[in-house]
C-alpha cells in the first residue's frame, strides 16, 4: 500500500512540473524539466508547459528544422 502512496506521488509531481522543449546543437527537439539544469550542447526554447503538451508541440512541429526553428528558437543564454 505504502508503495502505491508513493507511486501516485511521484506520478502528480511528474503530472504537475513544468517542462521545456529543447534543442540539441544538432537541432534534435526533446522534453526538459524546466528545474533541471540542460546538458551541454543543448539549449532552451520559449515552448513550455506540461510534458504532454510539450511532446505534443514536438510531434506537430516534426522534423523540419526551418519550422522548428522558425517556431521554438532558443532563448539566448547570457
Amino acid at each position: 500500500m505504502q508503495e502505491s502512496m508513493m507511486q501516485n506521488s511521484e506520478q502528480q509531481t511528474k503530472n504537475s512540473a513544468i517542462y521545456a522543449v529543447v534543442l540539441s546543437e544538432e537541432g534534435r527537439a526533446a522534453v526538459w524539466p524546466v528545474a533541471r539544469p540542460l546538458p551541454v550542447g543543448w539549449a532552451m526554447t520559449d515552448t513550455t508547459g506540461s510534458r504532454e503538451e510539450c511532446l505534443a508541440y514536438i510531434q506537430l512541429v516534426g522534423d523540419d528544422p526551418v519550422l522548428r526553428g522558425r517556431v521554438a528558437a532558443p532563448v539566448a543564454v547570457v
